[in-house]
């Protein structure tokens, strides 16, 4: 499955993310925020439940400057580090970790300013190999231009680490990643810079917008793989170039209508032959549906392309739905559900996926909170005969002891099976026969601290 698993039990402003929002740039008020700058392992539990973060506590510096200072600690054990099917081939480790974020804005009349970094550090005890330090640095510019025009430059990168036995290297044996030079995590960079223009008021009804995206995707350290293994992973390196065009209707306080045309060209520059075109037409609603009910739903038609392979044009719909109810105050059931189709593998089949969760927060005191979640993904290969499941479920405890100290106590239940536990590949003149699936249970405590 192509998402990030790395951070076994991620920060609780790991929030389920949804598809619409995976396509299109993230608003400015999330990109300035520190809650908003996590890195991409950093959302692998994807909680369908927003969670409580420590309350920030702001700095004055030089010039007027706003500065935010916050590090996250963290303990815990994952039972199944470099995702093995065969329990006796599962490597269980405790491990540490820190999570540093330095978040510096301004701002000069309507026009705001931000930059941020963010560390993510975690060593595993019984298994150095998959210890990493994941980086992130952020800039984040907007001007205003009198009434109707606005101007917002987002840009950033991440140095970051992809979890062995996940992606790539899904389904393989520990004595595979050995053999391919594969002794530890496999670093990458992505870069993302986005320039996007808005035209209309603040507080008028309506709004267009139009952004230019463009990111890169690049595999670091080849030489350290085997010639042919090095090939396989440059053939994955991606560029992508995005034009959204966007109008907003906001017909009432409660409700707002979204109309969005999006395309997408992905360039893989060692194997054009993976290369893709997507073509978005969406509508969505947002909409406060009674006083204890509000849902977020986009529609939304996908043409997609493929340059050769197995793989043959797509058309389908897609959908991204999240419907949050509070029956009373201190309590909040959200339903999610999407649906999508992602890029070939590495045989040159799409996949599409489709998701249902459902999650439950609920506040014993204004200082204690409970949540719980189960997420289920159906993925399924077009092209070959092989249809994925996965499982998650995760219950979390948090106790607020100051409004800028937060403490959590996690644990978090996946599995992953298949249709096709070996569906080889060829890496150069290789077969590969792997051993995909895992069980894998994990358990963390956390404080995060706003100074």
């Amino acid at each position: 499955m192509r998402r990030p698993i790395k951070a076994v039990l991620g920060p609780r402003h790991a929030v389920e993310v949804s598809a619409a929002d995976e396509r299109r740039a993230v608003p400015w008020p999330v990109l300035c925020s520190l809650a908003g700058l996590l890195l991409p392992a950093s959302v692998l539990a994807q909680s369908v439940i927003a969670a409580a973060e420590p309350q920030p506590v702001n700095h004055r510096g030089p010039w007027g400057v706003q500065i935010q200072t916050r590090l996250d600690s963290e303990y815990g054990y994952n039972s199944n580090v470099t995702a093995q099917r065969d329990p006796a081939l599962a490597i269980g480790s405790n491990y540490y970790g820190l999570t540093p974020s330095l978040r510096v804005s301004g701002q000069r009349g309507q026009d705001r300013y931000a930059l941020s970094y963010q560390g993510a550090y975690r060593e595993y005890t019984a298994s150095s190999a998959d210890s990493y330090y994941d980086q992130r640095w952020a800039l984040n510019t907007r001007w205003r231009y009198g009434l109707r025009h606005a101007l917002a430059l987002n840009a950033s990168f991440d140095k970051s680490n992809e979890s062995r036995g996940e992606e790539l290297t899904e389904g393989f044996s520990q004595r595979q990643l050995e053999g391919f030079g594969v002794t530890r995590e496999m670093p990458f960079t992505l870069d993302d810079t986005e320039l996007r223009y808005s035209y209309g008021a603040p507080e008028a009804r309506g709004k267009l917008e139009v952004a230019l995206q463009q990111k890169n995707k690049r595999y670091q350290a080849l030489s350290s793989y085997t010639p042919d293994f090095a090939e396989y992973v440059d053939e994955k390196n991606w560029r992508e170039n995005t034009l959204i065009t966007e109008l907003f209707d906001q017909v009432s306080h409660e409700s707002r209508f979204r109309y969005t045309l999006q395309t997408n060209q992905r360039h893989y520059r060692a194997s054009p032959q993976n290369d893709t075109n997507d073509y978005f037409a969406w509508f969505g609603v947002r909409s406060q549906l009674t006083g204890k009910t509000k849902a977020d739903v986009n529609i939304g038609w996908l043409h997609k392309t493929f340059a050769a392979g197995e793989s043959r044009t797509f058309d389908g719909l897609n959908w991204d739905v999240r419907v949050d109810w509070m029956p009373v105050n201190r309590s909040q059931f959200s339903v999610v559900t999407w649906q999508r189709a992602v890029d070939p593998d590495s045989s040159g089949v799409y996949v599409n996926q489709r998701r249902y969760a459902l999650g439950w927060l609920y506040n014993v005191t204004p200082s204690l909170a409970v949540l719980t979640d189960y997420r289920f993904t159906r993925e399924k290969y077009q092209g070959k005969p092989r249809s994925d499941s996965f499982r998650d479920f995760s219950l979390g405890i948090e106790y607020r002891l100051r409004p800028s100290v937060l403490l959590s106590m996690n644990y978090l239940r996946s599995s992953h099976s298949t249709t096709n536990p070996t569906d080889p590949l060829f890496i150069g003149n290789r077969f590969v026969e792997r051993d995909i699936g895992y069980d894998r249970n994990a358990a963390a405590l956390a404080v995060k601290i706003a100074f």
